[in-house]
């Protein structure tokens, strides 16, 4: 499951030419750039449907002609049309944008609207979420049986869930502060892992389960192994530890490790319901391993302000996604870096474009 607006009723922003691409033009929607057939006759301030990278498009007949590119069977997902960044006469595409149509409301006035995936119309404008109504599901890899675990429970309401939106669709709202500090760590490719203690009893939950533990769970395994439990007890506080299980049969082990292990990039006080500010994070976990305990963190790259990449929105833009790039920790391409705001209440994320072009 994932919060995303996976499709959603954007604005075309600008229009650019492809070089050597008589049929193909680069069409910017917000942050995005997506390349498209010329003949489809897009021009700044149409209103589309915009499709983002890691959407999984039912088998319908307007997606057809992904097929040939995009088709995909799947065991978790069925089969579908999987949008993920690609490069096209040169020139990076990131998702999918189609035309609405055009109609009319009860009360004659022209409106737009689309057909959802049961045949009906809904009317739309910008900024609607769609991907409930066109069927689209999020595409992400299936796990492991180790890492899928007996079923405890689902996620606790009582903690929040990691996730980041990515800077592509936040970044105007950004710019009202660039003088915000934010802490700059690096993204790694793992599966979200979550170990937390509510009133001495400890929990440890994927993405999406709370988990029973067993021997032969990896997310248990790790958090045994870490003495992560013993740690949660020694401090004697309601608080989760989220971070990244990383190591063989994990999102392809990218970082080549020889066993399980976790990265620390969070802790969210259950009791005051907010996380830790990253200073306040870094300097519980230096007193945790001062102690005896061996807690991996995250890794950080330092203190960062949006000024320090630009004035201009599109100068920002590039060079956040620029600074993304590079080497993780053994591979020669990360899959991104992570923003949080020193008061740690807010997050973003740039996603490598070699990473994802990475992608199989």
């Amino acid at each position: 499951m994932t919060n995303r607006k996976l499709a959603s009723i954007r604005k075309i922003s600008s229009i650019e030419a492809i070089p050597e691409a008589d049929n193909l033009v680069k069409v910017n929607v917000d942050g995005w750039s997506v390349v498209s057939a010329k003949q489809n006759g897009f021009m700044p301030g149409d209103l589309v449907v915009f499709f983002e990278v890691d959407s999984f498009l039912p088998i319908e007949e307007r997606y057809e002609f992904l097929r040939k590119s995009c088709y995909k069977e799947t065991k978790h997902l069925g089969s579908g049309f999987r949008l993920k960044t690609i490069k096209l006469r040169g020139t990076i595409s990131q998702g999918l944008v189609m035309p609405l149509e055009k109609g009319e409301n009860s009360s004659g006035v022209p409106v737009y609207v689309i057909t959802g995936k049961n045949g009906e119309k809904h009317e739309v404008e910008v900024g609607d979420d769609v991907t409930e109504v066109l069927g689209v599901q999020f595409y992400e890899k299936p796990i492991d049986s180790k890492l899928s675990g007996i079923v405890r429970g689902n996620f606790p309401a009582l903690v929040r869930k990691t996730d980041q939106e990515r800077i592509q669709n936040i970044l105007g709202e950004l710019m009202y502060d660039m003088e915000a500090k934010w802490e700059v760590s690096m993204k790694l490719d793992g599966s979200s892992m979550t170990v937390y203690r509510k009133n001495d009893e400890i929990h440890v939950c994927s993405r999406n389960i709370d988990l029973v533990e067993t021997e032969e769970n990896t997310f248990w395994q790790v958090a045994n192994r870490l003495k992560i439990p013993s740690v949660l007890n020694w401090l004697g506080r309601n608080l989760a530890f989220q971070g990244e299980l990383m190591g063989p049969g994990v999102q392809g082990n990218r970082e080549w490790l020889k066993s399980h292990t976790f990265f620390l990039f969070d802790i969210w006080d259950i009791d005051k319901q907010r996380y830790f500010t990253p200073q306040e994070r870094r300097s519980l976990v230096s007193t945790i391993n001062d102690s005896g305990f061996e807690l991996p963190h995250i890794h950080v790259f330092g203190e960062k302000q949006l000024k320090d990449f630009g004035t201009s929105y599109e100068e920002v833009l590039f060079n956040l996604l620029t600074y993304a790039q590079g080497p993780s920790i053994y591979n020669a391409v990360k899959e991104g870096i992570v923003f949080k705001r020193n008061d740690g209440q807010f997050s973003f994320k740039a996603i490598s474009v070699e990473y994802l072009l990475s992608e199989k």
